[in-house]
């Protein structure tokens, strides 16, 4: 009960602070974080294209965390935290102190939530998941066979997933268990798009408790990439409109190309018009005698007047997400490495944003220091300017 009152304390503060500071503008910040995630480790199993761990691209070190790090972060986060998310980057089941992690967190009442690849759910780790006290695990499967599995989980086994998914689900009910709560997750992506029904049937026959479907982050999004669906609604980038011909045409009226007729807008007589002012000024130039040939004088011209050519791409792509100038997640949670550095959120995987350093200072006394309270109020104030946050799904 009086760890329920703290806790309801603690998020009030959070939350009134957060809303105070939103219509001010100016950072108030009250509270400690009601949530976290811990990175067990930010090594992996498999290659997934899209997955900077899977890929290798991390640029900081791989390791493990340690459990006397772990013991440590949680009791400085005690009383006031009440969530805690055993994954960031990486396969946490390879972290082999995974299970003592959670089996101390949920000692302190703590909801202890992890996810997983599925690879190493075999009857041992599936009977130490249920009695370490786990509240939620969610198991990546995206697609509904090996073929349509592995165009994105590269290196992985469909069947192996699929027998550990049984194992755990079968554990759990000869335990007479309701805990963890299991949730097959699926990302939308090209591969998986058109299997959607038999996901849903698959996870179904397994007996999780819920099936869920998440639209993919991909790290090069603008110009598109070959794993986005075909269907807009489930993807979380939208298709801006091709290259107006208006905006061209505005263009041509700021340049004031001699023999430009205001009302061309056709991609051709515009080109045409180009063409033809070049060799014209080449002609009547007093300076016509300098070595510059026809062809790259039209270039020259071409490149002045910002037109498009013929292989720039029609469009692009951006998030649907409008973006405002807010965050709660900066009041309320962070994220720690696997080596104790704290950063903003999960967006930000490469640890770019470094806080502070567990190893070497009190969590307090990061979470209050001024470089938080600067990175903050650039979020209050132009959100948009800070990379981790352009791809962010965040709406308040």
């Amino acid at each position: 009960m009086i760890l329920f009152f703290i806790r309801g304390i603690n998020l009030f503060k959070i939350t009134f602070s957060y809303l105070i500071s939103r219509i001010s503008h100016r950072v108030i910040h009250w509270g400690n974080p009601l949530a976290v995630s811990i990175e067990p480790t930010n090594t992996c199993n498999l290659r997934c294209p899209e997955c900077p761990a899977g890929t290798n691209d991390l640029t900081r070190p791989h390791g493990f965390m340690k459990p006397e790090l772990f013991k440590s972060i949680i009791g400085q986060l005690l009383p006031s935290l009440s969530y805690l998310t055993l994954y960031f980057q990486g396969e946490p089941y390879l972290n082999k102190y995974i299970f003592n992690f959670i089996a101390f967190a949920e000692s302190k009442k703590i909801f202890v939530a992890s996810s997983t690849n599925g690879h190493f759910l075999d009857e041992l780790s599936v009977k130490q998941t249920i009695e370490s006290g786990l509240n939620l695990l969610i198991i990546s499967i995206d697609g509904a066979d090996q073929q349509s599995y592995e165009a994105y989980r590269q290196g992985g086994d469909f069947d192996k997933v699929a027998a550990g998914i049984r194992l755990l689900v079968n554990e759990r009910k000869r335990l007479k268990r309701q805990n963890p709560e299991i949730v097959l997750q699926c990302l939308l992506l090209k591969s998986t798009e058109q299997h959607l029904a038999e996901i849903r049937k698959f996870g179904n026959d397994l007996g999780v408790d819920k099936i869920t479907f998440k639209t993919a982050q991909f790290n090069d999004y603008e110009n598109g990439n070959p794993l986005m669906p075909e269907t807009l609604k489930y993807a979380r980038y939208k298709k801006i409109a091709e290259i107006k011909m208006q905006n061209v045409k505005c263009k041509m009226q700021n340049a004031k190309i001699p023999g430009h007729n205001a009302e061309t807008s056709d991609p051709d007589k515009i080109n045409q018009h180009i063409n033809t002012s070049a060799y014209q000024h080449i002609n009547t130039s007093p300076d016509q005698h300098i070595n510059t040939s026809p062809h790259q004088h039209i270039n020259t011209l071409a490149h002045q007047h910002i037109l498009p050519s013929a292989s720039s791409p029609r469009y692009s792509y951006v998030p649907k997400n409008r973006m405002p100038n807010a965050c709660f997640r900066m009041w309320s949670s962070c994220v720690i490495t696997w080596d104790g550095k704290v950063v903003p959120c999960c967006f930000d995987k490469d640890a770019t944003h470094v806080m502070g350093d567990l190893t070497k200072q009190d969590f307090t006394e990061i979470w209050r220091n001024p470089q938080y309270h600067d990175f903050r109020q650039n979020i209050l104030r132009k959100r948009k300017s800070t990379a981790i946050c352009r791809n962010c799904t965040q709406t308040f």
